[in-house]
């Protein structure tokens, strides 16, 4: 496994460090991290409900709570943790 320090360097800002990131992280990369997680939902579904349904519902209930919580932290950090670049 690879870490990488994004912390901002010297005279580096926020977006410095983000653009870095974008640099790294690509599309498919996301896409195997989403199937990683859908398929850790179905290993911790019980045996009864582990069908297709099931599973979509268990997702959308982890994404929902997760974009919660990463809003929270944006309303709680203000305009510089924008999704934005403006």
């Amino acid at each position: 496994m690879v870490y990488y320090n994004f912390e901002p360097d010297d005279g580096d800002s926020i977006d410095d460090s983000l653009e870095k990131v974008r640099g790294i992280i690509t599309p498919d990369l996301i896409e195997r991290h989403i199937r990683q997680a859908a398929l850790f939902c179905w290993a911790n579904l019980p045996a009864e409900q582990r069908n297709i349904d099931d599973l979509e519902r268990r997702i959308q209930g982890v994404v929902h709570k997760v974009l919660h919580s990463v809003r929270a932290d944006f309303d709680r950090a203000g305009p510089k943790w924008s999704l934005t670049s403006d």
